[in-house]
């Protein structure tokens, strides 16, 4: 997020355990999504990036178990509603066979689009390194 917006101001969140209207509400983000209260959902990390007077969300769902199709569809839900700025899915497991299938081999990336050139990026993620695997990104940062 840093290298896309190098002059913004970005702060992240666990709020796993608490509806983002709560939590937008709880930090005085309300005037900046006037929509908050629509919000009963819950993703694991949020980042908010601040940019002359514009907010804007970044979803992170994390993941113990290889990455489902039900997991990218819970997603993909949140960020047709909200449409944040990014939204990623990551385990340290990887993709889970049919969503690897459906993504890898039959290069079905159209189904991570959630609004116009928004994608869900999915990821593995490694625990030693504690950071995503740059080349397991599907889409790749960049592309699309």
């Amino acid at each position: 997020m840093e290298n896309k917006h190098p002059k913004a101001t970005i702060k992240t969140y666990d709020v796993h355990a608490v509806d983002l209207s709560d939590f937008i509400q709880r930090n005085n983000y309300t005037k900046f999504f006037p929509e908050y209260a629509t919000y009963k959902i819950r993703v694991d990390l949020l980042g908010v990036i601040l940019k002359k007077e514009k907010y804007t969300l970044v979803f992170v769902e994390v993941k113990d178990t290889p990455l489902s199709l039900i997991n990218l569809s819970q997603l993909l839900g949140y960020c047709k509603i909200l449409r944040p700025e990014f939204a990623f899915l990551i385990s340290p497991k990887g993709l889970s066979k049919p969503l690897s299938q459906l993504l890898v081999h039959f290069n079905r990336l159209d189904i991570l689009e959630f609004d116009k050139n928004k994608f869900v990026r999915v990821a593995k993620w490694n625990p030693t390194r504690n950071a995503i695997e740059n080349d397991s990104i599907i889409p790749p940062l960049g592309s699309l």
